[in-house]
């Protein structure tokens, strides 16, 4: 539920340097446990897509979450 993310998926570690220069450092990929998919380059897809951009919307008003409580079995 949601957006499609980017397709970078790995997992990036900082280094600073003693000279105040910084460097984001690739080192791992991330391995979904039971699918294995490699995620690069298309990144992680949904399975309901709900697009709206993040200024858009209050929690009272999210698209994302009023999708899901859509498909949630109710009492």
């Amino acid at each position: 539920m949601g957006q499609t993310t980017a397709d970078r998926v790995k997992t990036l570690n900082r280094y600073t340097f003693t000279d105040g220069s910084r460097v984001w450092l690739a080192t791992e990929r991330f391995d979904p446990i039971r699918s294995h998919a490699n995620w690069q380059g298309v990144g992680v897809r949904p399975d309901v897509e709900v697009r709206a951009e993040w200024d858009d919307f209050t929690f009272e008003d999210d698209p994302a979450l009023a999708a899901e409580l859509k498909l949630l079995p109710r009492p």
